[in-house]
């Protein structure tokens, strides 16, 4: 789905939309990594 450019905030939106999608892959991950981290450490300890 292609938005027009017109003078409304979807094009910002949508940039902001893949930008949005960046730090959540970022986000995911790093939380990702730090639940596993903290997975095996609270397995290793119990």
């Amino acid at each position: 789905m292609v938005l027009p450019s017109c003078p409304t905030p979807f094009g910002d939106l949508r940039s902001f939309r893949k930008n949005r999608r960046k730090v959540f892959f970022l986000l995911n991950s790093t939380a990702a990594r730090w639940l596993i981290v903290s997975g095996q450490v609270y397995l290793t300890h119990s």
